[in-house]
């Protein structure tokens, strides 16, 4: 589901999962309860240090009210959505259940930049997902960095796995390598 502006809003699933109401009730009758799940991603979050003074509603209404760079796109009871610079990859997720803003899957620094820009106005830290901290460009790095594909040392021609066709001519090129052998010094 997109919103008019094409900005994909967190997705919240749901599971039911079943229990018993009594001894009565056969395996067939069960009792559902409804319980949200917020989709698997990468997350970059702004958030307070002291999780007991989140960020409000109202302090994320009034500061996208007061910065045009920023316009709501999509509300649910849960999330209030938000785009920066009118580019729907650039989207912020107010989370009510956190008192947070966080950003999903990020696709080059400007997003997080923006975030440690604002993280002063709320008193707040911009975080990743394994805890790292975002304060300076050095942390996120330039947007060649994010497009450049990550470089990988090359293995040793002995670590290397092989191809399937590779493993096989090698497993043939083995047993009759074996067989010639055994005819030699094995008649």
């Amino acid at each position: 589901m997109r919103t008019s502006h094409g900005c994909q809003p967190p997705i919240i699933i749901s599971i039911s999962f079943p229990f018993h109401l009594n001894d009565a009730v056969t395996s067939h009758q069960t009792f559902a309860q409804e319980t949200p799940l917020i989709a698997m991603g990468y997350h970059i979050t702004l958030s307070r240090p002291e999780p007991s003074t989140g960020i409000t509603e109202r302090e994320w209404r009034d500061f996208v009210a007061s910065h045009p760079e920023l316009k709501i796109v999509d509300e649910t009871p849960h999330f209030i959505t938000a785009i920066l610079d009118g580019d729907d990859s650039l989207a912020l997720h107010y989370s009510s259940g956190d008192s947070s803003v966080f950003t999903k899957n990020p696709n080059g620094p400007r997003i997080i930049e923006y975030m440690a820009s604002i993280a002063p106005h709320f008193g707040g830290v911009v975080t990743g997902d394994e805890g790292e901290t975002f304060s300076s460009p050095a942390d996120w790095g330039t947007q060649s960095d994010w497009d450049s594909p990550p470089v990988f040392a090359e293995k040793p021609w002995w670590k290397r796995e092989l191809s399937r066709g590779k493993r096989i001519v090698l497993g043939l090129l083995l047993g009759v390598v074996a067989i010639i052998i055994k005819q030699l010094f094995f008649p």
